[in-house]
């Protein structure tokens, strides 16, 4: 991507919207313009403006033969009011407690929201979930805003508890006998699944 035009903006200063613009400069992208109006909104929200809206996405090539064709992006941008993190809570988690959860997101009450720090949350709180042999865990999280406070309440569905079944090696006896002596986790243990890893 070669040049990047945001139109429409009421309150970013011209040094934000370059330092957003910026980061599109020479990257690739799929010549999807639904795509490309979901990247520019995670970038505004990643600068609290929660509520933005990106319409009107154009992308024009300069060259269709070269690869990776070189393009100018233009996007209409609503960015709305900027937003900091209210609450999070936690609904239907019986495992942990809410405030050992709330301890995996990087934020804290009052700090400008950043769209991605909700995701890194939410896959910590997965492994944790997964190293105490909840394989099947879902959450959905649901926003709610009040005046320019975000509350989140996350959804949780730990499903079954798994444990550690027969270990089968299939391999030369003397290569299955040293992976069996190397493996720890007891049949009927909590299966850990980040243990495969390590």
């Amino acid at each position: 991507m070669r040049e990047v035009n945001i139109l429409g903006t009421q309150t970013v200063g011209s040094d934000e919207l370059s330092s957003i613009t910026s980061e599109f400069i020479g990257s690739c992208f799929n010549d999807d313009s639904e795509e490309m109006g979901e990247w520019i909104r995670n970038s505004f929200q990643n600068r609290g403006y929660f509520t933005s809206s990106v319409e009107n996405v154009h992308i024009k090539g300069d060259d269709p033969l070269s690869v990776p064709k070189p393009v100018a992006i233009e996007a209409e941008v609503q960015e709305g009011p900027r937003c900091v993190y209210g609450q999070i809570r936690f609904t239907g988690n019986h495992a942990f407690a809410s405030n050992k959860l709330i301890a995996e997101f990087p934020v804290k009450k009052g700090d400008l929201f950043e769209r991605s720090k909700i995701g890194t949350g939410l896959t910590k709180v997965i492994k944790l979930y997964v190293a105490d042999g909840y394989l099947e865990i879902t959450m959905i999280p649901n926003s709610s805003i009040v005046g320019e406070r975000i509350d989140f309440t996350i959804d949780v569905e730990e499903g079954s508890q798994f444990r550690m079944g027969k270990l089968q090696i299939f391999a030369k006896a003397e290569q299955a006998d040293k992976l069996r002596a190397a493996w720890s986790m007891s049949e009927a243990a909590v299966f850990d699944e980040s243990y495969l890893e390590k």
